[in-house]
């Protein structure tokens, strides 16, 4: 029940959800990462970062009671930590929301022992292997003309011209 409720979730964010997602997604925060509405028990996190065990909620002006207290208190005890957010504060002010994010991301690498999380390296040009052909079969490309390619794979013609080669019959 609720991964459905995430779902529904994920398609109707808040505008200031949706500000902060566009910031978080695709590692683009300190290349640490993000999930949306993740369930995690019964309650749904806004964005967890599970290697770094921190939830981040970004609220209006209906939390921040007695609720959520013990929602805090109760993923605590399961380990994740718990940042609270004004969705104000995502609209008026995202540098000052997105350091504070990156702070604690730090500050659990630091009490969790992680390493910092490294970008990933680019692949190098020759790690790719050969590229296919555009005919799809999976040949190799080479620098070679298509006809010497279908010569070198029927080696009952290798060797021989066809006509119109230099005008010549062989």
């Amino acid at each position: 029940m609720n991964t459905t409720r995430a779902r529904t979730l994920r398609r109707t964010m808040t505008e200031a959800e949706h500000r902060l997602w566009r910031t978080l997604r695709a590692r683009r925060l300190a290349h640490a990462k993000f999930r949306r509405q993740v369930p995690l028990g019964p309650y749904i996190a806004d964005f967890l970062s599970k290697r770094h065990r921190l939830v981040i909620e970004v609220d209006g002006g209906q939390h921040g009671g007695p609720r959520d207290a013990i929602r805090d208190r109760r993923l605590a005890e399961r380990g994740y930590r718990t940042l609270r957010l004004w969705n104000i504060d995502v609209m008026a002010n995202l540098d000052g929301v997105l350091e504070t994010i990156a702070a604690a991301l730090k500050e659990q690498e630091v009490l969790l022992g992680l390493g910092p999380v490294r970008p990933p390296r680019p692949p190098m040009a020759d790690a790719m292997g050969p590229s296919l052909s555009p005919l799809g079969r999976g040949a190799v490309r080479t620098n070679v003309s298509r006809h010497q390619r279908l010569d070198a794979s029927r080696p009952h013609l290798a060797g021989k011209r066809e006509i119109g080669d230099e005008g010549q019959m062989p």
